[in-house]
């Protein structure tokens, strides 16, 4: 989940990206995603992204699902995920510091 929280700490824009790192990070994002059985659908184009996570449920009827498009939308469903997850939205670092996404 390393990614996921750099990615909604702002620490890595993917937007920013050459177009082989940003598909290789995705990819990457994918596979800790997977071992949670989430799943990040992406789509548009460069100019215009969209991102989807969708979340498992144990009652198989409803599925929490956050969409985001447009400039910042990655950031945005990462961290609308580690609220959802519970984990730490706000953790510090060696020096301190607080990190929020």
């Amino acid at each position: 989940m390393n990614r996921v929280r750099w990615a909604a700490w702002g620490v890595v824009d993917i937007e920013k990206l050459e177009r082989m790192q940003r598909r290789n990070y995705i990819k990457a994002v994918r596979v800790e995603l997977a071992a949670k059985n989430i799943t990040l659908d992406c789509g548009g184009s460069t100019a215009s992204p969209y991102y989807a996570i969708t979340l498992p449920t144990t009652d198989g009827k409803t599925t929490p699902k956050h969409t985001a498009a447009g400039e910042g939308a990655f950031k945005k469903v990462c961290a609308w995920l580690l609220e959802q997850l519970g984990e730490e939205a706000h953790e510090r670092s060696e020096d301190g510091s607080v990190r929020s996404a």
